[in-house]
């Protein structure tokens, strides 16, 4: 992305794994043009109902659109 990610104290390992899933174009480009939300199944009561994918296409946006120099993920975490 544009923005980089800030160290939330022992989480390179998940800064890591966010570098590699914001750089792979498909999902870049799924998340960014929202077309992730037909997809969402808010009914599983095994899921976060869609808390989860919402939070990623904001950190997706602010890493890709964001004007900050930085991104704290913590919604992720």
């Amino acid at each position: 992305g544009y923005v980089g990610l800030d160290n939330m104290g022992n989480t390179c390992f998940i800064n890591c794994v966010i570098q590699a899933l914001a750089n792979t174009p498909e999902l870049r480009n799924y998340f960014l043009s929202n077309r992730y939300k037909k997809d969402l199944n808010k009914t599983n009561v095994l899921g976060t109902g869609g808390l989860l994918a919402n939070a990623f296409a904001d950190m997706m946006v602010a890493l890709w659109k964001g004007t900050n120099k930085s991104y704290y993920p913590n919604k992720i975490k």
